[in-house]
């Protein structure tokens, strides 16, 4: 399973939230690897940084990266974060029914660019230390 299933936890939070799917299409809202161009508008990019995973115990830890492309300006990309944010948590990506049991999300930096993306969106990012369990 490895990291496959706090992917699918993430995508699962963050495509219900109604205050994010308010400034970014649900269709953008994907995962860093996805190759197919994204729809104009607003995007949610979510990766993993780096990390481990133990087979024999079925857990995991490690960082996640999630970056945020704001089509109007650097404020807008902070503020998608700040939704994101509080969106995410340990106990809301342990939903009942779901991959995985999240045992620690806790934000160790972020940061902001002034529109330099290749896509002319303007970019905030942030990382995320992260312990799960399987399911």
């Amino acid at each position: 399973m490895s990291m496959s299933g706090m992917f699918v936890a993430l995508k699962a939070v963050l495509t219900v939230d109604a205050p994010l799917l308010a400034v970014v299409p649900v269709n953008n809202i994907r995962p860093a690897e996805d190759p197919t161009e994204p729809e104009a508008g607003n995007l949610l990019y979510y990766g993993w940084a780096s990390g481990s995973w133990d087979v024999k115990r079925n857990r995991g830890e490690g960082v996640i990266r999630i970056a945020a492309g704001a089509v109007d300006n650097n404020v807008v990309a902070g503020s998608i974060l700040d939704l994101v944010r509080a969106a995410l948590s340990a106990r809301k990506l342990s939903y009942t029914g779901g991959p995985v049991r999240a045992h620690l999300w806790q934000e160790e930096s972020a940061f902001t660019d002034a529109g330099t993306t290749d896509s002319a969106r303007f970019l905030a990012a942030t990382n995320y230390r992260v312990r799960w369990i399987a399911n």
